[in-house]
């Protein structure tokens, strides 16, 4: 959601990102509490986005996000008594990205790499 980079670019900011979260984990230092490697995609429209998820306040995830350039991030809430979660986008750089999902837990899809945790940080040409 953020600006079209370069694969070098793209590669180094995932790079520092993963220092930073690691460094703060190793440290126990401000609100991060736990991160992993995530990713989300889009079979039709042909994407792949490889990123982070943090369970951290708010405040400090938009800070975080910010400083990486990026345009939204998502905030995920289980719903009690579903097998879903609640997926809210939240506007960091672009503005009118506000949106709320009912996301269903299911299998991994057969999709390929695009669903492929092994996957992880390789071009999007190798899809």
């Amino acid at each position: 959601m953020g600006q079209q980079q370069s694969e070098e670019a793209n590669a180094k900011a995932m790079e520092e990102l993963s220092t930073e979260l690691m460094r703060m984990l190793v440290n126990s230092e401000g609100p991060l509490r736990e991160c992993w490697r995530s990713f989300g995609f889009n079979v039709k429209e042909g994407w792949r986005e490889d990123g982070f998820t943090i369970i951290a306040e708010e405040a400090y995830a938009v800070a975080l996000a910010r400083r990486f350039r990026q345009g939204a991030i998502f905030q995920f809430q289980h719903v009690p008594g579903k097998a879903a979660f609640q997926r809210t986008t939240v506007p960091v750089l672009l503005q009118n990205t506000d949106a709320a999902v009912l996301v269903a837990i299911c299998e991994k899809p057969d999709v390929g790499a695009y669903a492929d945790p092994q996957s992880w940080g390789h071009h999007q040409a190798n899809l």
